[in-house]
């Protein structure tokens, strides 16, 4: 499922005043999980939208769920 644009603006949003996000993404195999950062970036990887914190975790967006909140 894509993100949603609204979504997507917020992201961006975050990453260019680098605020702290908690988001939570799917995993097929053990369900949502949570996780928190700065977001470095967004970007597409071979037709794929990807996250990235700044301490190096790359999620794919494909995954993303929900925000959980700001800060």
């Amino acid at each position: 499922m894509a993100i949603s644009c609204a979504d997507y603006e917020q992201l961006e949003l975050a990453a260019m005043q680098g605020i702290s996000m908690c988001l939570i993404f799917k995993n097929v195999d053990s369900g949502n999980y949570l996780v928190k950062g700065v977001i470095e970036t967004l970007y597409v990887k071979q037709g794929e939208e990807y996250l990235l914190f700044h301490d190096g975790q790359e999620y794919a967006l494909n995954d993303f769920q929900s925000i959980d909140r700001i800060g």
